[in-house]
């Protein structure tokens, strides 16, 4: 089984202590749990300071390429470096994937700077791993218009399986829509009642690594009751297509 894990950091975090800051330190983690790569943005990224963040990334990549796939990060508040830096990601970087954090940058996921993602996203063909796509009409209709992007709802591991879930409809019209399980709590069953809704083809398996632990993470998929062929699937095989990458 391939262990892809689809939403994970670098480097160290102003609001937690990080112990795993290197990337050294971090194959030692994902060679214990198993894990084959980590899909990794970096915490300055998606905080103050985007360009030094992916650069740190990117250096990581390039010494590791088997084991790191990168996002590159953009700053809403910047509009005008949007473009040239996604062109640096993308061109000069070595980068795979496109990671926002609306919350974080305080900035809707509405708002016209982050059209030029969306924009630059569907002429490269890109996925985009997202902290939050606001309203299920929002995703519905941008899903819709960028058929070509894979976009993935971040932290859906929070629902709790009895709740109504609110992205049902476009997981299960939206084939360019995914999911990932990254959360704090595991819910019995959730995961279980997640596929019967929408299928295992959608969901990707996701840490939050240094910030979650990969074993605890990983628990939540290998002791479910699913098929081998479904955890396989969430384990690793998505996310590779997501990426465009062989599995």
């Amino acid at each position: 089984m391939r262990i892809i894990d689809c939403h994970a950091h670098f480097g160290e975090f102003s609001r937690t202590l990080v112990l795993q800051r290197d990337a050294e330190t971090m194959i030692s983690a994902m060679d214990r749990a198993g894990v084959e790569k980590l899909c990794v943005s970096s915490f300055l990224s998606i905080g103050p300071e985007c360009k030094t963040g992916n650069d740190m990334v990117a250096s990581a990549v390039r010494k590791y390429p088997n084991r790191f796939i990168g996002y590159g990060v953009v700053n809403p508040n910047r509009p005008q470096e949007i473009n040239g830096e996604l062109k640096r990601c993308f061109d000069e970087l070595g980068m795979s994937a496109i990671k926002i954090h609306p919350a974080f940058h305080q900035y809707p996921i509405s708002g016209s700077a982050y059209r030029q993602v969306f924009e630059f996203a569907a002429a490269r063909k890109l996925p985009i791993l997202s902290h939050e796509w606001g309203t299920p009409q929002f995703l519905w209709d941008l899903s819709a218009e960028f058929p070509v992007v894979r976009f993935i709802i971040a932290h859906v591991g929070f629902w709790n399986g009895r709740d109504d879930f609110a992205y049902r409809e476009v997981l299960r019209q939206r084939q360019n829509v995914f999911v990932d399980l990254v959360y704090s709590n595991i819910y019995y069953n959730a995961l279980e009642r997640l596929i019967g809704m929408i299928g295992a083809e959608q969901i990707l398996w996701g840490s939050d690594f240094p910030l979650h632990d990969l074993p605890y993470q990983l628990g939540r998929l290998l002791y479910a009751n699913l098929t081998d062929d479904q955890k396989r699937k969430i384990a690793g095989e998505n996310m590779l297509r997501v990426l465009d990458l062989e599995a």
